[in-house]
């Protein structure tokens, strides 16, 4: 049996970048939703709504990525609406319905269950932390056909990719500027915002190596640089594609709707030469080190945040 292709997921913010994406090598897209005054699409932050489609913009680029062969995926994927933003949903799932969607990715298991009847490809949020059988058989059985493990996966965690063939599994690539966002860290960044003694867990990581307990001032500054999404210090995850390889994954999402289209363009690059060294026979070494030196040749400095460090130890954490 013929394994599948490894599809390349690329994030999406307006039709003017999209002929650009797709001559760097997207195979699939993904892209927010800004409708009634509301964004559908998580991240929530102000800037969103100039990074998410309209449905007529969304009609215009479905056409037109139909037209080059690419699918599209609409991300509905905020884990809660409110009661507003509830009804302009149900309002017009018969109209996303007649969109030439390939997908919707969903995050909570009320979307799923009025989408599930519709007839829709539906892919399953990291939201959900698919870590084990019974979680993904009851995606499945809520109408999920793609799952999206989230950042924290294991070697263990990859496995249960293989005894679902009849699935689709996802897994992040490269971007974002920390592998422990979304649940691990965004509730400090809100709990953040209410009481200052609360910090991001990676800010409290170097509190605690501190003998004195304070943290000092020019090792936190250091850290904030390095976390900017602004430069090149995105989070990557290439060095574990043979092992995405081996165990059927599917599609490699590259993080960053909010990145310029250079960004994109740059991320692009790296995940496409990354798959393409999958065809040369390399050990898992020397396709390390080829990917390591293939990120500084790309971004011009080292590659530092690293998605799934564990995995070079054999499934050991450090």
């Amino acid at each position: 049996m013929k394994k599948p292709k490894i599809k390349i997921l690329s994030p999406i913010s307006h039709i003017g970048e999209a002929e650009d994406l797709i001559r760097a090598g997207a195979d699939e897209f993904y892209c927010g939703l800004f409708l009634n005054g509301h964004r559908f699409s998580s991240p929530r932050s102000p800037d969103n709504s100039k990074t998410s489609f309209t449905f007529e913009t969304l009609e215009q680029f479905l056409k037109m990525a139909k037209k080059r062969g690419k699918d599209v995926f609409l991300a509905l994927n905020n884990p809660i609406y409110k009661p507003d933003e509830w009804k302009v949903v149900k309002k017009n799932l018969r109209r996303l319905k007649k969109l030439d969607l390939d997908g919707v990715i969903v995050a909570n298991f009320d979307l799923l269950e009025e989408f599930k009847g519709l007839g829709l490809n539906l892919a399953a949020s990291s939201y959900f932390e698919a870590k084990n059988e019974e979680t993904v058989r009851v995606l499945e059985e809520f109408g999920a056909t793609r799952v999206i493990f989230d950042r924290q996966i294991t070697l263990s965690d990859l496995a249960i990719a293989r005894k679902f063939p009849q699935m689709e599994f996802e897994v992040f690539i490269i971007g974002g500027a920390c592998r422990s966002i979304i649940n691990y860290c965004h509730s400090m960044a809100e709990l953040n915002k209410k009481d200052p003694k609360f910090g991001h867990l990676c800010w409290d990581k170097v509190r605690v190596r501190n003998e004195k307990g304070r943290l000092q001032k020019k090792t936190a500054e250091t850290i904030a640089a390095r976390l900017t999404t602004k430069g090149h210090y995105s989070c990557c995850g290439i060095c574990a594609l043979p092992d995405f390889a081996k165990n059927n994954i599917t599609s490699l999402k590259i993080i960053g709707r909010d990145y310029p289209t250079d960004i994109k363009l740059k991320n692009l690059k790296m995940v496409k030469k990354g798959v393409e060294m999958l065809g040369e026979d390399l050990s898992d070494e020397e396709y390390r080190r080829r990917a390591k030196k293939l990120y500084r040749e790309i971004f011009g400095v080292p590659c530092q945040f690293c998605f799934y460090p564990h995995f070079k130890n054999n499934g050991k954490s450090r």
